[in-house]
């Protein structure tokens, strides 16, 4: 295959920086620059074990990234919404509209993505890889996927990060852990998502803006919410939201 490295430009590029979200991260923008070259290396260097990584996607590199997506797949039949009335990924309703009354801003945009997000499942697959190679607990999906207008009719609810922009996240605990330390859960929380902060570049609340995003603490004390609201349009075109596993890894039809 032809090397992707500094100074490569296109789609492929721009996969290459959506499959490595969860490896520091950079913008979806399709040019390979310095950022980019740093999530392939931090990749190569965890996940597949070079020595040397050179940050350039060649033949070890991609076989290393189709082992990475098939060792952490993500079943998106779990992460459909709940309400019984869509197809599990909302009807794309209320296209340019705004929750009444609140500002024209990405968390209060009604608009129901046709998915979720491809960055925020392939954080998820960064995470999982993290937990295990940390000894951390294995990590599960609390119900926090899609959730549509009618979910939110349904349970008085008015947020719309969960229509394809958000996922909650949880570790799997026994009745004996919990029972022995209550505090265990939020512990765990805190403790990944601090790590998380500098490992996969998200930052603790929505300060800053084409940057993924966590719910602080007091917000989400015993789950982790993570989100990619605080993102401009261009990075939340329909293209991105998906809602199963081939178009997930469609990616690899791109290599030659």
């Amino acid at each position: 295959m032809k090397e992707i490295k500094i100074g490569s430009v296109g789609k492929q590029v721009k996969e290459i920086q959506i499959l490595l979200a969860g490896f520091g991260g950079t913008v979806w923008d399709g040019i390979f620059g310095k950022e980019t070259e740093k999530q392939v290396k931090l990749f190569q260097s965890d996940f597949i074990g070079i020595d040397f990584p050179t940050g350039i996607i060649d033949e070890e590199t991609f076989r290393g990234l189709i082992r990475f997506a098939e060792k952490y797949p993500i079943d998106l039949e779990i992460l459909k919404c709940n309400c019984g009335k869509c197809n599990g990924f909302g009807k794309k309703r209320f296209k340019n509209e705004y929750v009444l009354g609140k500002p024209y801003l990405e968390q209060f945009y009604k608009y129901e993505y046709p998915g979720i997000h491809k960055v925020i499942l392939n954080i998820i697959r960064s995470s999982m890889f993290l937990a295990e190679k940390l000894n951390f607990p294995k990590l599960e999906f609390r119900d926090g996927g899609y959730r549509c207008s009618d979910y939110n009719l349904m349970h008085n609810r008015q947020t719309t990060n969960h229509r394809g922009k958000a996922v909650d996240l949880d570790f799997i605990l026994t009745d004996n852990q919990k029972k022995e330390n209550p505090n265990l859960d939020s512990e765990l929380c805190e403790s990944f998502r601090n790590y998380l902060q500098f490992y996969s570049n998200i930052q603790v609340g929505w300060y800053f803006s084409n940057k993924k995003s966590f719910e602080p603490y007091n917000i989400a004390p015993t789950w982790m919410h993570m989100d990619i609201r605080a993102y401009s349009k261009p990075y939340l075109m329909d293209e991105y939201f998906i809602g199963n596993k081939q178009e997930l890894d469609n990616w690899m039809n791109l290599f030659d």
